[in-house]
């Protein structure tokens, strides 16, 4: 079984500008608003969940979404809403069937379809204890209780090397098809990358360890470009056991992109345990861990934020302390701006949310900037943006409860 802690753990167009993202000094943080909407573990027993740690969607109407591993009605986790006045509804509690073969532990963020499903991955639990894909349906009209069905259990005994432990979420095709990884099982026992058609037929794409260098742990999730090859992470290994960004193709052959601790001091990056996001040309963008130039963090580096061009190279932006250090999130992209969390560094040390406008950071907000880190500390997961350009976000630690946040920036 595998939590968060054993790996420490949007589509759009970005500008070409950030083609050149540079070591720079960021900018001081500017009059932006934090509020936090929701502080988890309000109930008793905290049956409205605790320690968020995902990314969440947000409706047209400010309703948020998203899931907590841990809580709910039988503590082993939520998928909740949080409305744009404050109130959460706890719409679905894990291992609430026998044997918690619905599933247990939710590690990642959710997709929607156009009905109002969401879709989304347990790391334990369901029919094997070794992790699901499920669906969770809107009561029929005139009320009832949301519905969970498990799409696939892990660690099939009728499908050996199936994988087990899907921790990255996942994406879906045209065609209703879902993809994701798993940080476990397959061929070698170093995970998998998935797919798993609408009938829940589950397909190995490509199982870790097949080949040298080819990289392990991989804890983030997966894109897919116009012609249906998808690109992630591991965590670690590559030729220089930093990790890589790996493509899959539709046909389950797998290409190393990139290996990170290829340059002196992992100047590069080391790390990389978020996924990636990829622009309309085919540049992908992501973050690492630790590495980078900057020694103002130590022996490691605070991590980075780097772009890999289609042709593999990379360009890196450096964090500092005081920008943020360790991201474990994603980037986002809005309006040719890149936006993402770090989880300690700031002004206080507990994260940051920050913004990176043409290789020039800006530190959006520094969290623990209140009495008892009551607005919130530790943004692990990454943010999403609304259409009026404001972020919303979880931290796993803080808030009036100390078990996590959901918080709103406005720009």
């Amino acid at each position: 079984m595998f939590g968060k802690h054993d790996v420490i753990a949007l589509n759009t167009m970005v500008l070409a500008v950030l083609s050149v993202l540079l070591l720079v000094v960021p900018r001081p943080a500017q009059a932006q608003t934090e509020s936090v909407l929701y502080s988890f573990c309000s109930q008793p027993n905290c049956a409205d969940g605790y320690q968020p740690y995902t990314s969440l969607i947000v409706d047209a109407k400010g309703n948020v979404y998203g899931t907590t591993p841990w809580g709910g009605a039988t503590g082993w986790g939520t998928v909740f809403e949080v409305s744009s006045g404050g109130q959460e509804t706890v719409l679905y509690s894990f291992c609430s069937q026998t044997n918690c073969a619905d599933g247990s532990e939710p590690s990642s963020g959710l997709i929607r379809d156009a009905k109002g499903r969401f879709y989304g991955t347990t790391q334990d639990g369901g029919l094997n204890n070794r992790g699901t894909v499920f669906a969770l349906s809107p009561p029929k009209t005139g009320g009832g209780a949301w519905s969970e069905k498990v799409l696939y259990s892990f660690a099939n005994p009728k499908h050996p090397g199936d994988g087990i432990g899907p921790i990255g979420g996942v994406i879906e095709d045209g065609g209703g098809n879902l993809y994701g990884i798993t940080a476990g099982g397959g061929a070698a026992g170093l995970g998998t990358v998935y797919r798993l058609t609408p009938s829940g037929q589950e397909t190995v794409l490509y199982s870790f360890g097949s080949h040298s260098y080819d990289g392990y742990q991989s804890s983030g999730g997966l894109v897919m470009d116009k012609q249906g090859n998808l690109y992630g992470t591991t965590a670690y290994g590559g030729q220089y056991g930093g990790g890589i960004v790996f493509k899959i193709s539709s046909a389950g052959q797998e290409t190393v992109v990139y290996n990170f601790c290829s340059q002196t001091g992992c100047a590069d990056g080391e790390w990389p345990f978020a996924g990636l996001f990829i622009d309309a040309i085919g540049d992908l963008y992501g973050t690492t861990y630790t590495g980078g130039n900057s020694n103002i963090c130590g022996c490691c580096g605070c991590g980075t934020l780097f772009e890999i061009t289609t042709t593999g190279k990379e360009h890196v932006y450096d964090f500092t302390n005081a920008g943020g250090q360790a991201p474990q999130a994603p980037v986002i992209e809005h309006n040719g701006d890149l936006y993402g969390t770090t989880m300690i560094g700031g002004i206080n040390g507990q994260g940051t949310v920050y913004k990176v406008t043409g290789g020039v950071e800006s530190v959006l907000y520094s969290f623990c900037s209140l009495q008892g880190c009551a607005d919130g500390a530790g943004p692990i997961g990454p943010v999403t943006i609304d259409a009026n350009g404001n972020l919303y976000g979880t931290t796993e630690s803080g808030g009036a409860y100390g078990e996590g946040t959901v918080y709103k920036v406005t720009q």
